[in-house]
């Protein structure tokens, strides 16, 4: 089963001051995968201005901009039409074994899958989870149970975390977005040798998609782990990552995959509002 999802995502920045220039790389154009196709891709910057496009280390497609003139708002206004499929495999059934993961050309070929950050800290919380994880017969089974450990022990609340909160934070704290579902995930699988990425994305939010219905969303985020091959989980929703979810990019940690990151010349304070409108079309 496929689906045709239009999406517009529109954020924008007004400054407490005039802002004299700004340089700034955006990953919000869905990028294409044997489950995934973009059919159409369109950005419009406001004040005006020349859009470059590259596609960085992890495949991810880039616009880079530079408002080179004063100003005290910018908008930022993204659509695409994607075409998306279902029928992924579980990641459960991942035959691959302990052993293969912690082959030496297996870690060292992924060893930036298995490498900490500031987000994916260490933190002796982790340990009791640990030790269960290492006693699942295959590493699949393990990375199915954290994901259910953390839907139903870390509670999802908007508005608890930021941008800088980490995956220890995340576990004192027992609440957050997807963002820190997923930093919480890497954070725990990469101590017990399962290499594993973040990806960023959107998540068609409905349970039945009607045609033609305009639907509110936003970002979403989910993980990926390689057993073989590279498998997907939402540790954020219960639902498999198929036609609703719409990929962007990948990357270690947020940072990697971050929607809007820049430099500002001038006094950077701003209201910053995002919506995002997802549309199944077909």
């Amino acid at each position: 089963m496929s689906w045709k999802i239009s999406i517009e995502h529109e954020t924008t920045y007004s400054y407490l001051k005039p802002i004299y220039s700004q340089h700034n790389e955006l990953r919000i154009s869905p990028r294409d995968t044997p489950r995934q196709f973009t059919l159409e891709h369109s950005l419009v910057i406001e004040p005006a201005t020349n859009l470059y496009r590259y596609t960085d280390y992890f495949g991810t497609r880039v616009s880079v901009f530079a408002i080179e003139e004063e100003h005290q708002e910018l908008s930022v206004k993204g659509h695409s039409l994607v075409e998306t499929a279902s029928g992924a495999p579980h990641v459960a059934k991942a035959p691959v074994g302990w052993d293969l993961l912690r082959s030496q050309s297996v870690m060292d070929k992924l060893c930036e899958y298995l490498s900490f950050s500031q987000y994916t800290k260490y933190s002796p919380l982790y340990e009791p989870l640990l030790e269960k994880l290492n006693g699942f017969e295959t590493p699949g089974l393990a990375v199915d149970f954290l994901g259910n450990w953390i839907r139903s022990n870390i509670f999802y609340q908007p508005g608890s975390t930021n941008v800088k909160t980490t995956a220890p934070d995340i576990m004192s704290n027992r609440m957050g977005v997807c963002q820190d579902f997923v930093h919480l995930g890497l954070a725990i699988l990469r101590q017990v040798g399962i290499p594993c990425r973040y990806v960023s994305g959107y998540l068609y939010p409905a349970d039945h998609g009607e045609i033609g219905e305009v639907v509110s969303g936003e970002s979403h985020a989910w993980l990926q782990v390689w057993l073989g091959d590279w498998y997907s989980l939402d540790p954020t929703n219960d639902t498999p990552v198929a036609e609703k979810h719409v990929l962007v990019g990948w990357g270690r940690d947020y940072d990697d995959i971050a929607p809007v990151k820049g430099i500002v010349h001038g006094v950077p304070n701003s209201n910053m509002e995002v919506s995002v409108s997802l549309c199944r079309v077909a």
